[in-house]
């Protein structure tokens, strides 16, 4: 049985669910790191797809464009191999929000990864997760923004 257990971060406007264990039984590992006034909450599985999810959260707003040329530049330098895709509009949590996708290999591993910024809270936040999983999928679902 999977219990989702709440990460509330209420400084950052934000309550996280992650599973314990992953539906598949792996133990989920979750880290923390705060530097910049930037905070994250990483959750994964061992193998990185099945939870696989990050929130970043600037300390203010941060112009996407700006966010998504850094990160893509980063997948472009370090991947052995792997295609970005181009940026998109959507909507997360009822805001208006930009992404990209990468599909490729990096840090050794085959790698799906979908990037979304969204503004709210007067704050920016990168959510990072694997697009192959249902569980990622449903991670996602859970997640609240708080005004």
């Amino acid at each position: 049985m999977v219990d989702w257990i709440a990460h509330p971060d209420k400084e950052r406007g934000y309550t996280l669910y992650l599973p314990e264990p992953a539906p598949s039984g792996a133990t989920v590992t979750i880290l923390r790191n705060e530097r910049d006034g930037m905070r994250q909450i990483h959750g994964m599985t061992e193998d990185m797809c099945e939870v696989y999810f990050e929130v970043v959260t600037f300390p203010h707003p941060q112009p996407h464009g700006k966010l998504i040329a850094s990160q893509q530049k980063f997948l472009e330098q370090h991947a052995q191999r792997g295609d970005v895709g181009a940026t998109q509009t959507c909507e997360l949590f009822g805001y208006s929000a930009s992404m990209f996708e990468f599909d490729g290999f990096l840090q050794g591993m085959d790698k799906v990864r979908r990037f979304h910024f969204v503004d709210a809270n007067e704050r920016t936040y990168r959510i990072v997760s694997d697009p192959r999983s249902a569980t990622n999928a449903d991670i996602i679902a859970r997640m609240e923004l708080h005004a």
